[in-house]
Parts: C-alpha cells; sequence; structure tokens
C-alpha cells in the first residue's frame, strides 16, 4: 500500500498552480522594475512588493519561488524543504540565465515558435498525453497554456542551449579516458560548480520591508 497521489491528480494539482500563476502575470504588466537586465526576459516588469531577491544582474520574483515550493510539495517534501530546494533552484536557474546570455544564447522569436511548435506536437502523441492534457485543462483555454509556456521558455531555452554547450565540451574533454557513466557522473558534479559559482556571481540579496532596490532596474 502506498500514500502516493495518482499521477492524473498530480498533474491536476500542479495545474491549478500555473494557471493562477499565468492569471497572476496577466494581471501584473507594465510595472515599474525590469526584471532582468539582459536578454528577452528584460521585457517583464514587476513591482516592488512582489519581487523576492535582488542579484546583480536579475531579480526574482515571489511568484516564482512560490511556484516552485508548491512543486516541492506537490512532489511529497514537506513545507521547510520545499522552501529549501525551490530557493536554490530558482536562485540557479536564473544565475544560469545571466550567464547563458552573456555567453550569446539568447533566444529570437522565430525559435521559440519552433520549439512551442514541437512541444505541441510531443504532447499530442507522447503515451501520457492523458496527464499533460489535465495539466492543459487547467488553464481556461488551450491558448492560455501555450502562451503561457511560451514566457517561461525565454528563459529556460537560453538555459538549455548554454548547458548543452557545456556538457557537451565536458563530455569531448573527459570521454576518451574514462566509461561513459562515470563521465556523465562527473559532469552532473560540474554542473552543480558552475551552477554555484554563477549564483555567487551574482550575490542574490532576500529584499526587506520598504527596501529600495538599485535604479539599474528601472525600466
Amino acid at each position: 500500500m502506498t500514500n502516493a497521489k495518482p499521477k492524473s491528480n498530480l498533474a491536476k494539482m500542479w495545474g491549478n498552480v500555473l494557471s493562477k500563476d499565468y492569471e497572476k502575470k496577466e494581471s501584473k504588466k507594465n510595472n515599474e522594475y525590469r526584471i532582468s537586465l539582459y536578454g528577452k526576459i528584460s521585457e517583464k516588469t514587476e513591482e516592488i512588493n512582489d519581487i523576492a531577491e535582488e542579484g546583480k544582474d536579475i531579480l526574482i520574483a515571489t511568484d516564482e519561488i512560490d511556484k516552485a515550493e508548491e512543486f516541492y510539495k506537490i512532489n511529497g517534501n514537506d513545507e521547510e524543504l520545499a522552501k529549501e530546494k525551490a530557493k536554490s533552484y530558482v536562485e540557479g536557474q536564473n544565475a544560469l540565465y545571466i550567464e547563458a546570455i552573456k555567453k550569446g544564447y539568447d533566444v529570437t522569436d522565430k525559435e521559440l515558435d519552433q520549439y512551442i511548435a514541437e512541444l505541441k506536437e510531443t504532447v499530442s502523441t507522447a503515451e501520457n498525453r492523458e496527464v499533460a492534457q489535465d495539466i492543459i485543462d487547467s488553464f481556461d483555454s488551450e491558448e492560455d497554456y501555450w502562451k503561457y509556456e511560451r514566457e517561461l521558455y525565454k528563459k529556460l531555452l537560453p538555459i538549455q542551449k548554454y548547458v548543452k554547450k557545456l556538457e557537451n565540451d565536458f563530455i569531448k574533454q573527459n570521454l576518451k579516458n574514462k566509461a561513459d557513466e562515470q563521465v556523465k557522473n562527473e559532469w552532473t558534479e560540474e554542473l552543480e560548480k558552475i551552477k554555484a559559482k554563477a549564483v555567487k556571481n551574482q550575490d542574490f540579496q532576500e529584499l526587506q520591508h520598504d527596501e529600495k532596490i538599485d535604479s539599474k532596474f528601472i525600466k
């Protein structure tokens, strides 16, 4: 006997988290602060009360941490551990995004459109497409879901491209003298080091009540 929740229930719970996040973002446009100094997501804005952390080149929205925390809780972590994992994950992703953009791995509108088209095809033919559909059905419309995904991949695609290039280079340098599985394990460790260094470079600081944000983020 297990206490694990059925996949369909988890999908619906996660879909509700995403749809609420989408609705919040749609209602919070044209705000005071740019979320990033670089890349396509620099078009996105937030109000000061909705910003959790400030880095050297990027701001972390409270909603982003909350969403990650909900993900970890849905997947069985207690509240304290979920908070810890969410903070670590979100800081890592945002720091890697800046590194990716500075290394020239931004994404174009054409790339985004192509990726979303491929993602739609993948979802429609997947064996577990019913689970994906449960998430999509949590939105007011399928169009809203894909619009939300497109916004997410403005950040995720540059990270994916950058990390893939680093991984390929690492494997090429190390595969000659080591077993494939060993190199993969070493790459996982190397990526964590890269991420930690990127986070350190951003020097994320949690914003305190009424604390001001650097004027460079004002749009």
